[in-house]
């Protein structure tokens, strides 16, 4: 029996972007409490 060889992952939205899903959701949640994107920048 052969093995696929393939793998596959799991399409969370954040394909093809510049900047890992950690630092985007980081920066949306300082944005959301309250942060000016100034400040979010800065932080």
């Amino acid at each position: 029996m052969q093995k696929c060889k393939r793998y596959f992952v799991e399409r969370d939205g954040f394909e093809n972007m510049t900047y890992p899903k950690e630092v985007i959701t980081e920066a949306l949640h300082l944005y959301a409490q309250g942060l000016s994107l100034a400040e979010t920048v800065a932080t």
